[in-house]
């Protein structure tokens, strides 16, 4: 079995990690917003009329 030393260490790195993924994500997210958005922009320079 294991100590409750032992088993709170565990959790600390599991509670660590899955903020890290979490951060991780985020990111990413932010990063393919700012990129969607510069690639809009660049579109509509290119193309000031779009159609529609």
């Amino acid at each position: 079995a294991l100590s409750a030393a032992q088993e709170a260490a565990y959790w600390k790195v599991y509670w660590k990690k899955a903020d890290l993924l979490k951060r991780y994500r985020r990111e990413a997210e932010t990063r393919r917003k700012k990129a969607q958005a510069a690639y809009t922009k660049a579109l509509v320079a290119d193309d000031p009329y779009p159609p529609g």
